[in-house]
């Protein structure tokens, strides 16, 4: 796994209160009750401070689970190199 990975399973694992064991690419908005819009925003908000990438208001919404958050923010880091 990169660091940001690492980062970001930290971070919804510290946010949404599961294990780090827990947190695959199965995990979802829909499927966790700890992942309401509360926390959503919650993670949201920490990425951007933790990894320092910036996100818009139209990737946020478009967040279905860790996967999704995984992805983007690869992506993201990807295209600041």
């Amino acid at each position: 796994m990169s660091r940001d990975v690492d980062i970001l399973v930290q971070i919804v694992g510290r946010v949404l209160g599961i294990a780090e064991s827990e947190i695959t690419d199965s995990l979802t908005r829909e499927e966790s009750q700890a992942w309401d819009s509360f926390n959503h925003l919650m993670l949201m908000l920490e990425v951007e401070r933790d990894v320092g990438v910036d996100l818009t208001a139209a990737e946020i919404e478009a967040i279905g689970g860790f996967a999704d958050l995984r992805d983007l923010v690869l992506q993201k880091r990807s295209e600041e190199h």
